[in-house]
């Protein structure tokens, strides 16, 4: 630095004494160059986040080309008749697109829409999966699954979502308000229907009970209920 400033002056007296520069323009020239080389040094430590952002951004729009396996739009899919809840698994196989070990083979189960069901086993066992697959945010690699009779594939994929309740052991809290997650299924919710969801989650009491008032000042708190 002391070598770039004592060449700078040398320089800056050889113009002022040979071509008439004037002191004005030398302490210019002298601090454009001085504030050049600091801020090159400033970009010189963001250079190995330059890379960084582009496998970012790369990844990003890889995201946004990729089409879908499921196709909520597929024309094929088109069964909306009610569900009543019937739910058959037969022969269903499946292992994740980014795993190489199967979570279940040749899996069958079936119950009625009268019976309670819970399953009971080790973690990574496959019964979250098994949920996964009923929503179809994947389908099986072989086997069916059938609801009242209907391959699943065949249901219109909006209705099939929208007739099945669920509540996963790692709910999103979306940042907003009660209101805002209670309707986030479905926006045009009367506040009548706000309050039947939140009562049926149990969190009526919670909501009606704090200490920032009722659930009609809903607009201020946070809350997450999928109904």
């Amino acid at each position: 630095m002391m070598c770039n400033n004592a060449l700078t002056f040398y320089i800056g007296a050889v113009f002022l004494r040979d071509i008439g520069l004037t002191f004005e323009n030398f302490f210019m020239a002298m601090f454009g160059i001085m504030f050049a080389c600091t801020a090159a040094g400033q970009v010189i430590q963001f250079m190995p986040d330059i890379g960084t952002t582009q496998n970012a951004c790369d990844y990003v729009f890889d995201l946004l080309d990729l089409k879908p396996e499921i196709d909520i739009d597929n024309p094929e899919q088109n069964i909306t008749k009610p569900i009543v809840g019937n739910i058959e698994f037969a022969n269903c196989s499946f292992k994740y697109p980014t795993r190489e070990k199967m979570v279940f083979q040749n899996l069958s189960f079936k119950f009625s829409t009268s019976q309670k069901v819970a399953f009971v086993g080790s973690s990574g066992c496959g019964k979250s999966t098994c949920i996964q697959l009923l929503m179809r945010f994947y389908d099986p690699l072989e086997g069916q699954i059938l609801i009242d009779g209907i391959d699943i594939k065949k249901y219109d994929l909006r209705h099939l979502r929208k007739s099945i309740g669920l509540v996963s052991q790692e709910p999103v809290l979306f940042n907003g308000t009660i209101e805002y997650n209670l309707k986030y299924s479905k926006q045009d919710a009367t506040m009548a229907e706000i309050r039947e969801a939140a009562s049926e989650a149990n969190a009526l009491g919670f909501i009606e009970n704090n200490e920032f008032g009722k659930i009609n000042s809903l607009l201020h708190h946070h809350l997450t209920c999928i109904k």
